[in-house]
C-alpha cells in the first residue's frame, strides 16, 4: 500500500511538471502576441503614428503570428511534452510516439463519425459531439484533457515495449521502433470509443465549468487560494492547466469561434480587434490580473517584514537571499523562494497567505481588471496591461499591489514578532557548519564534480546531504525543486541542504522528498546527475 501510494505521488509530480514545458512556450508565445497584437492595432498606432509605417506593421504582425504557434497546436504540445517528460530514456522516441498517437486517435475517430454517416458540417452534430479541425482533421476536439490522455498511454507504452524483442523476420519492428507503432494502434483503437463517451463527459465538464461560473467572483477567489494549497505538494500545476485550457475555465464564441479555457480564450481574444465580450473577461479573472496583488506587493512586503524582523548582525547575510527572492517573484512570477520561507516555519501563515491570494484574484475581478497571461509578473502588468491601454485598467495595479504589500508587511512583521517564528535571521546561529566539521564529502576527491552550480551551490555536498547516490531512486525537477523517490527519507538531511542554500525540504512520505532550491534548480540536478546512475 505504501509503495502503491509512493509510486502514486511520483507519478503526479512527473505529470505535473510535464505541463512546464508547453506551459513556458505558451507563457513566451503570450508576450509576443500581447507585444505584436498590440502595437499594430490602431489604438496605439494613432496616438504613435511612426508605428504604422510598414516596417514596423510588418515586424509586429509577424510576432503576433508567431505568438499564435503554441495556441494553435496547442493540444498536440502536451501530447508530445507528457511522454518525454515521464520517459526516463530514449525521451525523443516518447515525444515522436506522442505526436503518432495522438495523430491515430484523432484520424480514428474521424473514421468512426464518417462510417457512422455523421454529417461533419451539420450544426447539431458539431454541437453534441464537439467536431472541430485538429490538425486538419475532422475530429472531436478533446482539448487538454484528450492530450493529457494520449500522453499518459504513450509514457506507459513507451515504458513496456521500447525493449520489445520480435521474431527475427519482424526484428526490424521491435525495440524502440515499436513504441509509434503500438502507439499508432492503441491510440486508434481508444479513438474509436471517444465518440461514445465524450459528448456525456464533455457535458459533465461544462457542468462544472457554469457551477464555478456560477459562485460569481467566488470562483476566482477559491482558485487562485487552490492554486498556492497544493503548491507544496507540487500538484497545482494539474489545477491550473484544468482552469487555463478546458472548460472549467470558461467558454463561449471569441472572433467567431467556440473556444474553451481561460488562456485559450484570452489568446483569442488578442488575435482579433474589438473589445472583449463578457465570456472573455470572466474567464480572464483566472489569469495572472489575480496574481498581481501578492507578486507585486504582497510578497515584496513579507520578505521586508522577514528583514526588518532579523537579528542585525544576521541582515547582511539573509539581504541577496531576499533581494532574489524577490526579483524571481516580480520579475519571473516565481514565488516558491519566497513562500518557502515561511511555509515551515509557519504553516498557518502559509494558510492566510493562500487567503489573501484568493483576495487578490477577488479584488481584480471586482474592479474589472482586465491582464491575461499566465505569470503575474511586471512583464505581464506591462505586455498585457500598459501596452493594451487603459480599457485593462492596469493603473489599478499598483495602488492594489500597494495595499497588499503594506497589509503582508504589517502581518508577517507582527506575526513574526508575536510568535517568535524563526524565519531567516532569526534562528540560532551555528557555530561551525556542520559540513564543515565532517570534512570533505565522500566524493570530494572526484574534483569536476565538486565545481559549485549557478555560483553558490555545491553538488557533491547536497548530493551527501541527501544521503548519497544509493539513496536516490529517481531524480528530477521543476521549475525551482529537485524532485526524488529516495530509499529513506529519513537519510535525507533537511538542516544540512538549508545551509547549503536550499530554501526549504519536503518530505511528502517515507520516499518522496523535494528539495527547494530556486530558478537555478536545473543546473544543481544536472550537476548531480552527473555523479549517479539516474536521469
Amino acid at each position: 500500500m505504501q509503495k502503491t501510494k509512493a509510486a502514486l505521488w511520483e507519478f503526479l509530480q512527473g505529470l505535473g511538471k510535464t505541463f512546464m514545458l508547453p506551459v513556458a512556450l505558451l507563457a513566451f508565445c503570450g508576450i509576443m502576441l500581447g507585444i505584436g497584437s498590440s502595437l499594430s492595432s490602431e489604438a496605439v498606432t494613432d496616438g504613435l503614428p511612426f508605428l504604422k509605417a510598414e516596417a514596423f506593421h510588418l515586424v509586429f504582425t509577424w510576432m503576433a503570428n508567431t505568438g499564435l504557434v503554441a495556441f494553435t497546436f496547442l493540444p498536440v504540445l502536451f501530447a508530445m511534452a507528457i511522454p518525454l517528460g515521464l520517459a526516463r530514456e530514449d525521451k525523443g522516441v516518447a515525444a515522436f510516439s506522442g505526436f503518432v498517437g495522438f495523430a491515430a486517435m484523432n484520424l480514428a475517430v474521424n473514421f468512426y463519425l464518417t462510417a457512422r454517416g455523421v454529417d461533419l458540417e451539420d450544426e447539431k452534430a458539431i454541437e453534441h459531439y464537439g467536431i472541430a479541425d485538429v490538425l486538419g482533421v475532422q475530429s472531436i476536439d478533446t482539448g487538454l484533457l484528450g492530450a493529457v490522455a494520449v500522453g499518459i498511454v504513450v509514457s506507459l507504452l513507451h515504458q513496456r515495449f521500447r525493449t520489445q524483442r520480435m521474431p527475427d523476420a519482424l526484428a526490424f519492428f521491435g525495440g524502440l521502433r515499436f513504441v509509434p507503432i503500438i502507439s499508432a494502434l492503441v491510440l486508434s483503437v481508444l479513438g474509436l470509443l471517444i465518440p461514445l463517451v465524450w459528448p456525456a463527459f464533455n457535458g459533465w465538464i461544462t457542468a462544472v465549468g457554469r457551477g464555478i461560473g456560477h459562485t460569481g467572483v467566488f470562483g476566482p477567489f477559491f482558485f487562485g487560494m487552490g492554486e498556492v494549497l497544493l503548491r507544496p505538494i507540487g500538484l497545482h500545476h494539474i489545477l491550473v492547466a484544468m482552469f487555463r485550457f478546458t472548460d472549467v475555465g470558461g467558454s463561449g464564441a471569441v472572433c467567431g469561434d467556440d473556444v474553451s479555457g481561460a488562456l485559450n480564450m484570452f489568446y483569442a481574444h488578442l488575435d482579433c480587434a474589438g473589445a472583449p465580450n463578457a465570456a472573455v473577461t470572466d474567464a480572464t479573472h483566472f489569469l495572472s490580473q489575480g496574481k498581481m496583488a501578492a507578486y507585486l506587493g504582497g510578497l515584496p512586503g513579507a520578505a521586508l517584514a522577514m528583514y526588518h524582523c532579523a537579528n542585525r548582525r544576521m541582515r547582511p547575510e539573509i539581504k541577496a537571499l531576499l533581494v532574489s527572492g524577490v526579483v524571481a517573484c516580480v520579475v519571473g512570477g516565481i514565488t516558491e523562494p519566497l513562500e518557502f520561507l515561511f511555509l515551515f516555519v509557519a504553516p498557518w501563515l502559509y494558510a492566510v497567505h493562500a487567503v489573501l491570494v484568493g483576495l487578490g484574484f477577488l479584488t481584480a475581478a471586482v474592479l474589472g481588471v482586465f491582464i491575461g497571461n499566465t505569470d503575474g509578473n511586471v512583464i505581464d502588468w506591462l505586455v498585457f496591461g500598459v501596452l493594451q491601454g487603459s480599457s485593462t485598467k492596469w493603473y489599478l495595479v499598483p495602488v492594489i499591489a500597494a495595499v497588499w504589500f503594506a497589509v503582508y508587511y504589517f502581518l508577517f512583521r507582527w506575526a513574526i514578532r508575536r510568535f517568535d517564528l524563526r524565519t531567516p535571521g532569526r534562528d540560532q546561529e551555528p557555530e561551525e557548519d556542520a559540513g564543515d566539521e565532517e570534512g570533505p564529502a565522500p566524493d570530494a576527491e572526484k574534483a569536476p564534480a565538486r565545481e559549485l552550480v549557478a555560483g553558490k551551490y555545491d553538488a557533491v555536498a547536497i548530493l551527501d546531504a541527501i544521503g548519497g547516490a544509493a539513496n536516490i531512486r529517481s531524480l528530477d525537477n521543476c521549475i525551482t525543486r529537485l524532485r526524488m523517490t529516495v530509499e529513506d527519507a529519513e537519510r535525507v538531511d533537511g538542516a544540512r541542504l538549508k545551509k547549503l542554500g536550499a530554501v526549504g525540504v519536503i518530505k511528502l512520505d517515507g520516499h518522496t522528498v523535494q528539495v527547494v532550491i530556486g530558478p537555478q534548480v536545473q543546473s544543481v540536478k544536472d550537476a548531480i546527475a552527473t555523479m549517479i546512475p539516474v536521469g
